[in-house]
């Protein structure tokens, strides 16, 4: 027999036993109550029996799954808490990154800046320069056609009027050829040692 059918047999006989025992020192009423009692007692026992052999493994694997369910949660939880430290020292990482990107980019603005005023500054200069090196050149110019033009018209006309003059006295004709190659070459070294503006 099996172990469910011994229990089952050894009650019923047990409960007769003691039923016809009980009956033997009891009044109706009360072996009616004693009955119910003892009914009431089996049928727990035998309900606790099927909990224990049919429910109770099935209401642990039930809780065993949910144990396992809330085991995974917890370390899906403490998974998901690392990944928030890792990213949110990525997000740092980042944030440093872009922190010195943004300051590398300042200099390199701060230095194109400063090439770029150093350009202006040497575009200027080299402006200015080029306006005077005109003007020098505009006043040599001007020189030189001062030289060409006008001094020799000056000394031929002043030459003319002091040969006049002088006509008659020999000496007085050499004297002035002497003066006139005199005065041509002091104002060419003249012109030529002083720059002289056009005004």
């Amino acid at each position: 027999m099996s172990k469910i059918k011994k229990i089952i047999f050894i009650s019923v006989v047990s409960f007769l036993i003691f039923g016809y025992i009980a009956s033997l020192f009891l009044s109706r009423d009360a072996l009616a109550t004693l009955y119910t009692f003892i009914n009431y007692i089996i049928m727990i026992i035998v309900l606790k029996y099927i909990f224990q052999k049919f429910q109770l493994p099935v209401f642990r694997e039930k809780l065993a799954q949910k144990f396992s369910f809330f085991k995974s949660l917890e370390d899906k939880f403490k998974n998901l808490k690392e990944q928030n430290i890792i990213a949110e020292k990525e997000i740092k990482d980042q944030d440093k990154l872009f922190e010195n990107l943004k300051a590398k980019i300042n200099t390199w603005n701060k230095a194109r800046e400063l090439q770029r005023e150093e350009k202006e500054t040497k575009l200027q200069k080299i402006s200015k320069a080029h306006k005077k090196r005109v003007n020098l050149q505009t006043q040599n110019i001007y020189q030189q056609k001062l030289i060409k033009e006008v001094f020799p018209r000056v000394i031929n006309r002043t030459s003319e009027q002091l040969k006049q003059k002088f006509a008659k006295d020999q000496e007085s004709e050499t004297f002035l050829q002497d003066i006139t190659s005199y005065m041509q070459k002091y104002i060419k070294k003249e012109l030529a040692q002083k720059n002289w503006e056009i005004k």
